[in-house]
């Protein structure tokens, strides 16, 4: 699925036209584009398009991959309620809000999630990506209602977890289908705790890495 998306985007890319995962429209484009279609491409006109075909849908940001890690911020700020913000009446905490797009994905995957939360600590639901069961989704819901808020905001001790177990992946022998490809990371504000709380540096820290 990620490879998928990353020869998506490099398309939509280079020919400044979004066609979404319709083979017959980027055929017929080819086969009717000029030789020089690549110097005429308008990045102006470059969009992001989802697609019916998309494994996932988290908070708008789409993606066709199938290996995911959910890393959720359950800082104490997380309880904030913002009245009417999430196009409904409700009065949901963003911390609810979070849970309820969570259970909703959960729902629809077939294959592997990991899941991880961060406050002034870190903490990590499994290491290994397993096909999704009954029994798996059963307990990954589970986790998710457990989710509770505490402490501060250390988005780089989440990062830093990320890719050191990625590293140690790659390293070892087992790396591959039953890791994460694609790492969707939520939180509600500004770092208070960790070594890195600039959000400048944390963006460097993730290029670097």
């Amino acid at each position: 699925g990620r490879l998928r998306e990353d020869a998506l985007h490099a398309l939509q890319g280079l020919t400044g036209k979004a066609y979404g995962l319709s083979l017959p429209a980027w055929q017929a484009f080819l086969e009717q584009a000029p030789a020089d279609f690549l110097s005429l491409a308008d990045a102006q006109e470059q969009r992001r398009v989802g697609s019916s075909s998309s494994v996932a849908n988290y908070h708008g940001l789409w993606t066709l991959s199938t290996r995911f890690l959910f890393v959720t911020d359950v800082s104490t700020s997380m309880q904030h309620v913002d009245a009417g913000r999430y196009g409904t009446s409700e009065r949901l905490s963003r911390l609810a809000y979070t849970k309820r797009e969570l259970m909703r994905l959960l729902d629809g995957l077939d294959e592997g999630v990991l899941l991880m939360t961060f406050s002034g600590g870190v903490s990590s639901w499994r290491r290994e990506l397993t096909a999704v069961d009954a029994r798996q989704r059963k307990a990954s819901r589970r986790e998710v209602e457990g989710y509770r808020t505490i402490g501060g905001t250390n988005v780089f001790a989440a990062l830093e977890q990320i890719f050191d177990e990625a590293e140690a992946d790659l390293d070892g022998h087992d790396a591959g289908e039953t890791t994460p490809d694609t790492v969707f990371l939520l939180t509600d504000g500004e770092p208070s705790l960790g070594a890195l709380q600039d959000g400048r540096l944390l963006l460097e820290y993730v290029a670097e890495r």
